[in-house]
């Protein structure tokens, strides 16, 4: 059974995504176990963070209308 995945955009260093790709076709593996991996590994190994105080929340839009395509957003800046 696969595994849940969610997709999301992120900028990476040039040069640490050709090393990614060209260790990927090293192991004939794919680049997203590759950046998998090595968030599992990293995050196991980092010490974990004190709780923070308070609460992280989002921020009310209110009555929203249209699409709120990335466009539409664009625009209205």
């Amino acid at each position: 059974m696969k595994q849940a995945t969610t997709k999301t955009t992120v900028r990476i260093d040039p040069h640490l995504l050709y090393l990614a790709k060209l260790k990927a076709l090293n192991e004939n593996t794919t680049l997203k176990a590759i950046i998998n991996d090595s968030l599992v590994q990293s995050l196991k190994t980092s010490q974990p963070r004190k709780k923070m105080k308070g609460q992280i929340g989002g921020h009310k839009l209110g009555n929203i209308k249209g699409n709120l395509s990335r466009t539409e957003i664009y625009d209205h800046l």
